[in-house]
């Protein structure tokens, strides 16, 4: 889902999609992860691979004990 769009940020509208299990954000330009990221109770995996990421928030540590993050 929306890999290869050139996002450079989140899109909100995910934060929307409480069901989400799989995430695909790959090849953006993604600097930051959101904070709201950790609220996806179902997201259980998250790629995020060939990005721009340098700081990932305090929240996300939780977040990466449930996740699989790529």
């Amino acid at each position: 889902m929306f890999g290869t769009i050139r996002f450079s940020v989140f899109p909100e509208s995910i934060a929307q999609l409480t069901n989400l299990t799989k995430l695909n954000l790959s090849k953006n330009k993604i600097s930051e992860i959101p904070e709201w990221i950790s609220s996806l109770a179902n997201l259980t995996e998250l790629y995020l691979s060939e990005n721009q990421i340098t700081v990932m928030p305090r929240v996300c540590q939780g977040f990466c004990v449930r996740a699989e993050i790529k």
